[in-house]
């Protein structure tokens, strides 16, 4: 959005900030390699002013913290847009914040190195659902949902966002068994997380849209230097030695269960196997498929 003229303000920590502030945003397409300057820095050094929309873009297992600290800074009235996996962001949003539009993202994206972004997607970059999850005034989700498209994503707005929020969800159950189980036995894996995650859906009767209703207009991934996307979030996650959010997609699905008389064994494993990664350290698939699927 910012290559289309928005006024846009980056804020990051560490590692990430310090490219930011020294080199730019190096933003790769399979069509283009920018260095974009925008303005970073810490929240801390933000001045809040009128007509500020904070966008939270960050992994679940960071994103309450992350409000929390939007919330001291700018106060309960500033419009916050949510643009996280799973459920829980936009319901830590609304308990906080007076204005919030949440977010399904359907981007083929990749974050590894500090200060660098790749999007993937031909011939667009990719699609990003919006809705309006507390508040009347919609000014900032129409605003958005413009200058996305501008930005050449699709921006569908949606009066109800849950058939492809839950969607959504039960593709990124399959993230896990990429991330932790080895390469040629990884995708039976998410297959059977992706199904039993389709099933809670229907034991709890929520509503989950269609393959077509997520990506309405057909999305094929480029290559960038002549290489192919690596992986997902979960798995660029966990081969940057980073924290995983497996907790709140699986996880969720086995508290759904739970809830509902109903098991979701396969999440619950993948639950389980995302803690052990995390606390070995691991920095590539090392699960056998049979450690996860009974009879595999």
């Amino acid at each position: 959005m910012a290559r289309d003229g928005a006024d846009v303000h980056l804020v990051a920590r560490g590692a990430h900030l310090r490219a930011l502030r020294e080199r730019g945003l190096r933003w790769r397409t399979p069509e283009h390699d920018e260095l974009l300057k925008l303005p970073a820095s810490e929240l801390s050094a933000v001045t809040p002013a009128e007509g500020d929309v904070v966008v939270l873009a960050t992994k679940l297992q960071d994103a309450e913290q992350a409000l929390e600290l939007v919330h001291a800074r700018f106060g309960p009235t500033v419009p916050v847009v949510t643009w996280t996996n799973g459920v829980h962001g936009q319901r830590w949003a609304v308990a906080r914040f007076h204005t919030v539009v949440a977010s399904v993202i359907y981007v083929p994206a990749t974050y590894q190195a500090p200060g660098e972004a790749c999007l993937w997607g031909q011939p667009y970059r990719g699609t990003m659902h919006l809705g309006q999850i507390r508040g009347a005034n919609t000014a900032v989700r129409d605003a958005l949902a413009a200058a996305l498209q501008q930005a050449d994503f699709e921006a569908p707005v949606h009066r109800d966002l849950a058939p492809v929020q839950n969607a959504k969800w039960v593709v990124n159950c399959g993230g896990a068994a990429q991330a932790l189980v080895v390469a040629d036995q990884w995708r039976q894996v998410a297959d059977a997380a992706i199904a039993e995650a389709r099933r809670i859906m229907g034991v709890a009767g929520l509503p989950v849209a269609s393959d077509a209703e997520l990506l309405p207009r057909p999305l094929s991934m480029g290559t960038i230097d002549g290489q192919q996307r690596g992986g997902g979030s979960t798995w660029q996650s966990l081969t940057s030695g980073r924290s995983l959010e497996s907790r709140y997609l699986n996880g969720a699905i086995v508290e759904l269960a739970d809830e509902h008389g109903a098991k979701a064994p396969i999440n619950e494993a993948l639950v389980y196997a995302a803690a052990r990664a995390e606390a070995e350290g691991w920095r590539a698939p090392s699960l056998r498929a049979s450690e996860v699927l009974p009879g595999a």
